[in-house]
């Protein structure tokens, strides 16, 4: 199916091939030192702990994979995405918000002042 498509491109182009199924796993095992906590890995074992077998909330999983596709290999060399996002709500959800944080460019100096010529 897709998802043996996907690990297939990513091997044949050299990228990380992102899936919430193994992902969250992963994460969810780290061992993280207590003074080098990481927010996302803290939120999701409280979120664990109180919600027993429960699925994360969409919220959630934006930042997972948000988390994962901002590491380096992702950044340098392109990623597959696989099985997420699933709807237009959560492409929105996952990459809408990251264009929301970036400032507009400024405008260069002197550029729209005066008549043109």
């Amino acid at each position: 199916g897709k998802s043996h498509f996907g690990e297939k491109l990513a091997v044949h182009y050299n990228v990380p091939h992102i899936c919430l199924k193994t992902l969250i796993p992963e994460l969810e095992a780290v061992s993280v030192e207590e003074d080098e906590e990481d927010e996302l890995i803290t939120a999701m074992r409280e979120y664990k702990k109180t919600h027993d077998k429960k699925r994360y909330p969409n919220e959630m999983l934006y930042e997972i994979v948000r988390y994962r596709l901002l590491q380096n290999d992702c950044q340098q060399r392109g990623f597959v995405l696989d099985g997420f996002p699933r709807t237009y709500e959560d492409a929105k959800g996952l990459f809408y918000h990251a264009l929301k944080r970036k400032e507009k460019p400024k405008k260069p100096e002197g550029e729209g002042e005066g008549e043109p010529e």
